[in-house]
C-alpha cells in the first residue's frame, strides 16, 4: 500500500514550510549579525625559515599574547635571538616586559631574529550572508551563456 499523491503532496508541503521557516531564520539571524557589525578575527603569524605558521585568535590581545610566547620559545632555542633581544630591549625574559617592551619585541622582531617576522593581521570573517549576496549578484550578471565565466556557474 503507498501513498496517495495527496497524501504525498500534503507531506511535500509539511517539509516544505518547516525548511522555509528555518531558512527565514537563519537569514534573520545572519541579518542581525551583518547589521551590528562586521565580525573580525585576528590572525597571528610567524614566518620563519620553513614557512609561515598562522593561529585565529577573537582579540588582538590574545594573538599578540601569542606571538610573545613564540619569541620566548625561540629565545630560548637560539641564543644569538636571545642576545638580540637582550641588547635591544636591555633585559630577558620577555614575560617580564611591559606592554610597550612586548610591542617593541613583536614589532621588532624581523630586525632581531634573521629571516623571521612576527605580526597580527585583522580579518573580517566571511558570512553565508555575504557569500548568497554574491551568487546572486553573479547569477544575475551572467545572463549570456557564450561567456565562459558564467557557463562555470556561480562560485561554491
Amino acid at each position: 500500500m503507498g501513498f496517495t499523491e495527496r497524501e504525498k503532496e500534503m507531506a511535500l508541503a509539511m517539509y516544505r514550510e518547516c525548511a522555509d521557516a528555518v531558512g527565514q531564520a537563519v537569514v534573520r539571524w545572519e541579518r542581525r549579525e551583518w547589521e551590528a557589525g562586521i565580525p573580525e578575527v585576528y590572525v597571528a603569524l610567524f614566518s620563519h625559515a620553513y614557512g609561515t605558521d598562522a593561529a585565529v585568535f577573537t582579540s588582538e590581545r590574545e594573538a599578540r599574547s601569542y606571538l610573545v610566547d613564540v619569541a620566548i620559545t625561540q629565545c630560548t632555542r637560539d641564543p644569538r635571538t636571545r642576545r638580540a633581544v637582550t641588547k635591544a630591549l636591555g633585559r630577558w625574559p620577555a614575560s617580564d616586559f611591559n606592554d610597550s617592551e612586548r610591542d617593541m619585541l613583536i614589532d621588532g622582531w624581523s630586525t632581531l631574529a634573521r629571516g623571521e617576522a612576527l605580526w597580527v593581521s585583522r580579518c573580517a570573517v566571511e558570512r553565508e550572508f555575504s557569500r548568497r549576496k554574491l551568487r546572486a549578484h553573479m547569477e544575475a550578471e551572467c545572463t549570456i551563456a557564450s561567456d565562459p565565466v558564467c557557463a562555470e556557474g556561480p562560485p561554491p
